[in-house]
C-alpha cells in the first residue's frame, strides 16, 4: 500500500491519497548464478510503471484536475506537483507500509528547502520560489538617434552584401521630425550602395492640402531621385482587434517586390494589380481631383477601389512637373537604371587586372551587350530593334590613354527607357443628325 500526502500550505489535498501497487518483488524473479540470493531488476520498471499509471489516473483534486504527475526516469519514479504557484520545496511524502515497507528510503522528497535543479520557472510577472523573486520590467530604450542609424548602415555595409529597397520602421515614440532629420543620411546611404529609399509621410497630413503646403520641407536635404513618397498611412488588423494605422513605405516595399518578381524592375509598382496585401482600410480617402493635386508634387497616392487598395503612383521625389530633370521623374526608370549599373558592376568583375587593351574592351562590350539584350527581349526597354533600344560603348574614345595610365576602363551604357503612363486621354466624337445601327 502507498501512500501519497503533502501537508503544504498551498496543496489541494485535503486527505491523503492512497493507491494500491503491486510489491516490486511480486512478479517473475530470475534468479542470477553468481547470487541465487539476489532478484532480477528486470519488473522493477514494469512495476514502478503501474504505481506511475495509478498515481497519474488518482491524484486528481474535488475538479478532477490532475494535481500530481508521475513518471519514470530509467528506475526512478520522478513525482511533479501540477498545483499551486510554486515549482520548487514541495512537502509530499510518499509512505509505504505493509510486508514491504521502505520505511524512510520512501521519502522521495527532499524536506528541506533547495536552490537547485529546479524544474521551471513560474510565469508572470512574479513568482514565489525560494530563489525566484519578483520579476522586473524592461525598458524599450529610448528612440534612436542618427548615430543609432549611422552605425546600422556601416553593419550594413561590412555584413551585407546587397540590397535594393531600404525602409525605416516608426520606433515607439519617434516624432516626424526626428524620422525627417534621418531621410538625408538615408538617400545618401541609398546613393552610394545604388538602392531605393521608401520615405513615409508625416503622421499629420490629413488633407491634400496639408501635402501640397508641406512637402516641399520634407524633400529638403533628400536625395530626390533616390527617394518615393507615399500617401496616405494605411490601417492593418490589430493583434487585440480593431484597426491601427501605420506607416505605407513596409506595404509598398511588399508591392515593389512583387511587381519585380512577377513583372520586372522596369514594371511601375502600381495600378490595379499593385494592391497592398493585408491592409484592410486607409487612414484618409481621396478623389480624383484631390489625386490631380498631389501627382504633380511627386507625392504617390494609395487609393481604395472596389477591386481592392492600390498603389497609384510612380514617381520619384524627384519628378514634379516643375523639375526641369525628368530623366529620373518615375520610379521604375530610376530603379531599372541602378539594376543595370549593379549588375554590370558586379558582371565585369572578370576585367580588374586583365591589360586594358582592345581585348579586353570586346569581351567587355560581349559581355554587356550580352546582358543588355536579355533585357531588352524581356520587354525592358522601348524600341523595336536593339539598336534602337540600348548601346555599349567601350573603345579608345571612352578609355584615354591617360585613363590607361590610371588604371581605368570606361563603360558607357545607354537604354531607352520605358515611362509608365499616367494618363489615358480618350476623345469622344458624337456624329449630329445620324443614327448608330
Amino acid at each position: 500500500m502507498w501512500t501519497l500526502s503533502d501537508a503544504s500550505g498551498f496543496s489541494p489535498h485535503t486527505d491523503s491519497p492512497t493507491f494500491a501497487g503491486t510489491p516490486f518483488s511480486q512478479g517473475t524473479v530470475y534468479d542470477v548464478a553468481a547470487n541465487p540470493g539476489l532478484g532480477s531488476l528486470l519488473n522493477v520498471r514494469q512495476n514502478l510503471q503501474i504505481l506511475a499509471d495509478s498515481i497519474n489516473a488518482n491524484a486528481q483534486d474535488a475538479d478532477g484536475q490532475p494535481v500530481w504527475n508521475a513518471s519514470l526516469q530509467g528506475y526512478r519514479l520522478v513525482l511533479r506537483p501540477l498545483f499551486g504557484d510554486k515549482n520548487s520545496d514541495a512537502t509530499a511524502t510518499l509512505v509505504s507500509d505493509g510486508a514491504y515497507d521502505l520505511g524512510a528510503d520512501a521519502q522521495f522528497f527532499d524536506p528541506t528547502p533547495s536552490t537547485a535543479n529546479v524544474l521551471s520557472y513560474s510565469l508572470g510577472t512574479t513568482g514565489s520560489g525560494d530563489f525566484q523573486g519578483p520579476g522586473m520590467n524592461g525598458t524599450p530604450g529610448g528612440i534612436p538617434s542618427s548615430q543609432d542609424y549611422q552605425a546600422a548602415f556601416n553593419g550594413i555595409d561590412r555584413d551585407v552584401d546587397i540590397f535594393n529597397l531600404l525602409i525605416l520602421p516608426r520606433a515607439a515614440g519617434q516624432s516626424d521630425p526626428q524620422r525627417e532629420a534621418l531621410w538625408g543620411l538615408a538617400s545618401n546611404f541609398c546613393l552610394n550602395r545604388r538602392a531605393f529609399l521608401l520615405v513615409d509621410p508625416r503622421s499629420t497630413w490629413e488633407t491634400v492640402n496639408d501635402v501640397d503646403s508641406e512637402i516641399t520641407q520634407l524633400r529638403n536635404g533628400v536625395v530626390k531621385d533616390h527617394a518615393a513618397i507615399y500617401w496616405p498611412r494605411v490601417q492593418i488588423p490589430n493583434i487585440g482587434g480593431g484597426l491601427r494605422t501605420i506607416d505605407p513605405s513596409g506595404s509598398m516595399a511588399g508591392v515593389m517586390a512583387r511587381t519585380d518578381s512577377n513583372r520586372g524592375v522596369w514594371k511601375a509598382p502600381a495600378g490595379l494589380e499593385a494592391d497592398l496585401r493585408g491592409v484592410r482600410a486607409l487612414e484618409h480617402s481621396m478623389s480624383d481631383p484631390e489625386n490631380g493635386i498631389i501627382n504633380p508634387e511627386a507625392v504617390n497616392a494609395i487609393r481604395s477601389f472596389p477591386t481592392g487598395i492600390v498603389s497609384w503612383g510612380a514617381r520619384t521625389m524627384d519628378g514634379s512637373n516643375d523639375n526641369a530633370n525628368a530623366d529620373y521623374r518615375y520610379v521604375p526608370v530610376r530603379r531599372i537604371a541602378l539594376f543595370i549599373e549593379e549588375s554590370l558592376f558586379r558582371g565585369l568583375k572578370f576585367a580588374v587586372f586583365e591589360p586594358n587593351d582592345e581585348p579586353l574592351w570586346a569581351q567587355i562590350r560581349l559581355a554587356a551587350g550580352a546582358f543588355m539584350n536579355n533585357l531588352f527581349r524581356q520587354g525592358a526597354f522601348q524600341g523595336q530593334k536593339a539598336r534602337d533600344a540600348y548601346f555599349v560603348k567601350v573603345d579608345s574614345e571612352t578609355t584615354t590613354q591617360n585613363d590607361i595610365n590610371l588604371g581605368i576602363v570606361n563603360v558607357v551604357v545607354g537604354f531607352a527607357p520605358l515611362r509608365p503612363a499616367e494618363f489615358v486621354i480618350i476623345t469622344l466624337q458624337q456624329m449630329a443628325g445620324q443614327v448608330q445601327t
